[in-house]
């Protein structure tokens, strides 16, 4: 919420993308590709937040998240 926004809608000014009304697959393939150092224009803060959470709990985040609705 801090950075992609309380609904989800990204802030392009900060380059943080849209993550709402995207499908959870492409969120949950770019979230471990950030992961893995596959995705190289992730923000390093991303990864340092994420680099310790469980496949599962990301999981449910990432199911969170392609649940909220696009304006677009």
């Amino acid at each position: 919420m801090e950075c992609h926004g309380p609904a989800g809608e990204g802030d392009a000014t900060n380059f943080y993308p849209r993550v709402a009304g995207q499908h959870y697959l492409y969120l949950l393939r770019q979230m471990h590709d950030m992961r893995r150092g596959k995705r190289r224009n992730a923000n390093p803060e991303m990864w340092e937040v994420s680099k310790d959470d469980r496949d599962e709990d990301i999981q449910v985040v990432i199911d969170d998240m392609s649940r909220l609705p696009s304006d677009g």
